[in-house]
């Protein structure tokens, strides 16, 4: 007699979700001047990811991360006046993760690296270029690939260069595309778009959306109008898991964010426009990351009007559709995940109010990850076809004892011991299948529902 029990998770997923992240811990309620930036790096090389924030009157500071428990806030500068974007890396490889600041001071703009001495005890401040208007964001990137981290800028009216010369010493500003052609630049990212080991750059320019093209020397080409509207947030991810780089954007209403999807050539098409209600700004409240146990980066953001935190996930295929509300104790203002307990699931860092008080926070994802004991080969395992349509089929040489079916947040959907399963009224997107055999083995795979087309 055939035993199988079948769970609807769809109606469970706010209660699996709240469950599944813990309640917003405060790590620090004496902030002085709004955060604008956050980002997380190991900067004392103990393993642990700790937090740097940089606010827009004048600080950068950091945070030392002991599991889940943070030491009060560590000036890195004082003196910067409006660190608008940080990137981290070891620019001078001694070992030490420096920070990368741009100051967005209008026409008294500047490009500022503070090496890390010895784990954060002390920085030194060098100017990168201190006589450009209107900066907006700086990527550190090895542009020639020789080894060396060398970096780009945003600014209202050039993107520019700084390369590498060794040891953390950079060039002086080598300008890349300028307003020859009329062009302003208002956001920036920095990927390898056609997948040739080279980093390009796409750019929301007066022109619109648009890809510029490393050609291996050193100098960019401008390729592609992607798209031509007029817009500030962009970033790249590879948002289906077909191993090339998508784009992220915002479009011309202030309630959606684009995706543009890259045929692994550096060509894209839209492919979905999403409500997110963040605004059309260059450092908005939106970030793509991974939340719970599959492969595909979903959006983590907070929406102008509420101030909540929501998640949308991905169902595999870069669809991010259904908003999930995390939580709504705090007004949140600003959004940033990493691994920060060492437990390999991302964790929210926050920063929002509190009856006028600014606060800096955490929240803990508490995601159960399932194993991936790759037993398949000693039990002869076969799981087929994947991605599957209406019916997954399992051989083995062993004897069943239980097959479960998870989805994509850990839910269990399915219980049975038969070797056909039916997948036909399941949404699509990405499942965990558990075999579980009567000689104790257990075998865990990721497999995807999808549609013939």
């Amino acid at each position: 007699m055939r035993k199988t029990i079948l769970i609807i998770g769809i109606f469970l997923i706010s209660l699996t979700t709240n469950a599944q992240f813990g309640s917003p811990v405060v790590i620090d309620s004496t902030i002085s001047a709004s955060i604008i930036n956050i980002i997380t790096a190991d900067l004392n090389n103990d393993g642990k990811k700790d937090i740097i924030t940089s606010h827009y009157q004048n600080q950068i500071n950091w945070y030392e991360n002991n599991i889940g428990n943070f030491s009060s806030e560590q000036s890195i500068t004082n003196t910067l006046p409006k660190p608008f974007h940080l990137d981290v890396a070891d620019a001078n490889g001694d070992g030490f993760i420096d920070v990368l600041a741009t100051n967005n001071q209008g026409n008294n703009s500047s490009v500022v690296l503070y090496f890390n001495v010895s784990g954060g005890t002390s920085w030194n401040q060098i100017i990168i270029d201190d006589s450009i208007q209107f900066a907006f964001k700086s990527f550190f990137v090895d542009v020639e690939n020789d080894g060396d981290l060398d970096i780009i800028t945003n600014t209202d009216l050039e993107i520019t260069m700084y390369k590498n010369l060794g040891l953390g010493n950079f060039s002086s500003r080598i300008i890349i595309s300028d307003t020859i052609n009329s062009n302003e630049f208002y956001s920036l990212t920095v990927n390898d778009f056609n997948n040739d080991n080279f980093k390009d750059f796409a750019v929301h320019s007066a022109h619109g959306l648009q890809l510029y093209i490393n050609n291996t020397d050193t100098t960019f080409t401008l390729t592609n109008t992607i798209d031509p509207s007029l817009n500030g947030f962009i970033t790249s991810i590879d948002i289906d898991n077909d191993n090339d780089i998508d784009i992220i954007s915002s479009i011309n209403s202030a309630e959606y964010i684009t995706t543009f999807k890259n045929d692994g050539l550096g060509n894209f098409t839209f492919y979905e426009a999403t409500s997110y209600y963040c605004g059309n700004l260059q450092n908005p409240s939106f970030v793509n990351t991974r939340l719970n146990n599959d492969l595909f980066t979903d959006a983590l953001y907070i929406p102008i009007v509420s101030r909540q935190i929501f998640w949308k996930q991905n169902n595999g295929i870069g669809n991010l559709t259904t908003p999930i509300m995390i939580d709504s104790t705090f007004l949140y203002l600003n959004v940033y995940t990493d691994d920060i307990d060492n437990d390999s699931d991302n964790d929210i860092i926050w920063y929002g109010h509190n009856t006028g008080v600014k606060n800096l926070g955490v929240i803990t994802n508490n995601t159960i990850v399932l194993s991936l004991n790759d037993l398949r080969n000693d039990n002869h395992i076969t799981i087929y076809p994947n991605p599957a349509n209406e019916f997954l089929n399992i051989e083995t040489k062993g004897n069943i004892k239980e097959i479960y079916l998870y989805n994509n947040i850990g839910q269990l959907l399915l219980t049975t011991f038969e070797k056909k399963i039916n997948l036909q009224n399941l949404q699509n997107g990405l499942y965990f299948i558990r075999i579980l055999l009567k000689d104790g083995t257990i075998y865990t795979e990721k497999i995807i529902k999808t549609t013939n087309r």
